[in-house]
Parts: C-alpha cells; sequence; structure tokens
C-alpha cells in the first residue's frame, strides 16, 4: 500500500525550499556586488596609471592619445574631473575653453536636473 502523503511534512520541505531560495538569491547578490566592486577598482587603477604616465611624459604619444581621448569621451559636464590634467596637458587656452564649455554645460544639466525635481514635487493645495 503506498505511503499517504503527510501535510506537514510537505509544508517543512516547502519551507525549506524558500529558506534554500532566500540564501541563493542572497548569495548571487553578494557575488554581483563583489564583481561590481572588482570592476570599479580594475577601472580605478587603471585609470590613475595612465594619467600618471601621462603626466610624467607630457610630450609623449601617450600623453598625446590620452588627452584626445578625454576631450572626445569624457562628458562635458564631467570636464572639470580632469581640469588638473587638461592644464597639464593642454595648451593653457585650450584647457581653458574646454573648461569653460565644460562650466556651461554643468550648469545647464544642473538647472535641468533642479527643474525636474521641481516638476516631480506635488503642488500644495492653496488654503480657502
Amino acid at each position: 500500500m503506498p505511503r499517504q502523503s503527510n501535510p506537514n511534512r510537505i509544508r517543512k520541505l516547502e519551507q525549506q525550499a524558500e529558506r534554500i531560495a532566500r540564501q541563493l538569491r542572497a548569495a548571487r547578490a553578494t557575488e554581483a556586488k563583489q564583481t561590481r566592486a572588482n570592476d570599479s577598482r580594475r577601472k580605478i587603477i587603471g585609470g590613475a596609471l595612465c594619467e600618471t604616465h601621462a603626466l610624467a611624459n607630457r610630450s609623449s604619444e601617450f600623453a598625446k592619445v590620452y588627452v584626445g581621448l578625454l576631450k572626445q569621451h569624457v562628458r562635458p559636464e564631467d570636464r572639470w574631473l580632469f581640469a588638473d590634467t587638461f592644464r597639464a596637458l593642454l595648451p593653457l587656452s585650450e584647457a581653458a575653453t574646454l573648461l569653460a564649455e565644460g562650466e556651461t554645460a554643468r550648469a545647464a544639466a544642473d538647472k535641468a536636473k533642479a527643474e525636474k525635481r521641481a516638476a516631480s514635487r506635488p503642488v500644495p493645495e492653496a488654503a480657502e
């Protein structure tokens, strides 16, 4: 005769399955977090190495390529982050122009963010 199922046993197994699923989600989240942290660290170290080499060898082809990549790929509103590098590797007038354009873009981005925040706030009702 087949053994009859025990509702308590099934409930206990379901609880174990839920607990294991939670543990699995937590382990995956921890692994993803560590992967992102490692990726960020790798990029920081690589960027620091490139910048250090370019600044130590200002007239090198590498420095020219590096500053060219910065000019091409860094968003104008983020150029201020590289102000010292631009000033060190570019003629002063070119660096000043790039940074001024960047400040204009940064001000516009800040204004757009402020307007977006203001638009998303609920308007208080006027008291009668």
